[in-house]
């Protein structure tokens, strides 16, 4: 079974049966654990969201296929690196070009800058739907 399989047999009916306290907990620290590591990200409710299902649906399909709890340990560091860096690169360099050395960002030429530079609400807004 695909993740997403796994997780629309978990999929939550808000007016049925609530779940139980060890899955509300795992719940809230898994979102604490993901919205803790995801720096400007925070400012995007929806891609919050997005990714905490993401989360969700990858640890119940691992949950189904692992018979132990050390198979497919992440390596230290691969949410940063493979989900929030890449996001922020592409909010970020929106608006700028690079960052001094001296940690400030350069803003982007007028001609390379888009006429309408989409900011957070813009990219929140594409996960509305999802």
């Amino acid at each position: 079974p695909t993740a997403r399989d796994v997780a629309e047999r978990r999929a939550r009916d808000p007016w049925g049966e609530r779940p139980s306290t060890a899955i509300q907990l795992e719940e809230i620290a898994l979102f604490l654990l993901l919205w803790g590591e995801a720096s400007n990200l925070r400012f995007m409710p929806e891609l919050m969201c997005f990714l905490f299902e993401l989360a969700r649906s990858h640890l119940a399909a691992r949950e189904a296929s692992s018979s132990s709890s050390s198979a497919g340990r992440a390596e230290p560091n691969s949410y940063l690196n493979a989900i929030v860096r890449p996001i922020y690169s592409c909010v970020f360099h929106e608006t700028f070009a690079d960052v001094e050395p001296g940690g400030r960002p350069l803003q982007l030429d007028p001609e390379a800058m888009a006429e309408y530079p989409r900011n957070y609400d813009d990219w929140n807004e594409a996960f509305w739907s999802l």
